[in-house]
């Protein structure tokens, strides 16, 4: 193994630095520090998270109705960052009150500080509820909010709706959790 050390390498002037190959494995050691002083992205690092959870919320609702009383924030780094959403939930039908033989339940994700929803009703996932007061399925959420940002802090909430049939509907133990990627 031989060992070159310098404390600054270039390319000649025009052209561009590899370093290795491919299959070559590059290796940063412990108590190292890379540093981006550059325009260097693609790191895809995950900066932080925010989670949330909610034990059960119902409603009746054939509009979109949000899960959690507040929002969850997030504060990103830089506005060019993206964001990882995932939410899950038990869903179900609350009662037969209304008398139809199933019911549809909705799960979406919106951004409440830009107002657009990350996952568009069109794309709202869907589970039938055809038993009374009992989880009819899981809904899974996985979507990433890849607009330009105008501000660092970006607020989100899980929202659910009925989306057939006439009667209440709810979510149980809905978790979230909202990630900062780099780019």
């Amino acid at each position: 193994m031989s060992k070159l050390e310098v404390d600054a390498i270039e390319p000649q002037s025009g052209t561009t630095l590899t370093i290795g190959a491919s299959g070559d494995t590059i290796t940063i050691p412990s108590g190292a520090t890379l540093t981006n002083s550059g325009t260097a992205t693609g790191f895809g690092k995950l900066l932080q998270v925010v989670s949330n959870y909610d034990a059960t919320t119902s409603t009746t609702s054939a509009t979109f109705t949000d899960i959690f009383g507040s929002d969850l924030s997030i504060t990103l780094s830089s506005t060019s960052n993206k964001v990882l959403i995932i939410a899950n939930a038990g869903l179900g039908r609350s009662s037969n009150s209304g008398g139809a033989a199933d019911c549809q339940v909705e799960l979406r994700v919106v951004n409440t500080t830009t107002g657009t929803d990350v996952a568009p009703r069109s794309n709202a996932t869907r589970v039938r509820a055809q038993s009374v007061a009992d989880i009819n399925g899981t809904l899974n959420v996985t979507v990433i909010d890849d607009a330009t940002f105008s501000t660092t802090t970006q607020t989100y909430n899980v929202q659910f709706k009925r989306g057939g049939g006439n009667d209440p509907v709810f979510a149980d133990n809905l978790q979230v959790l909202i990630m900062e990627i780099a780019v």
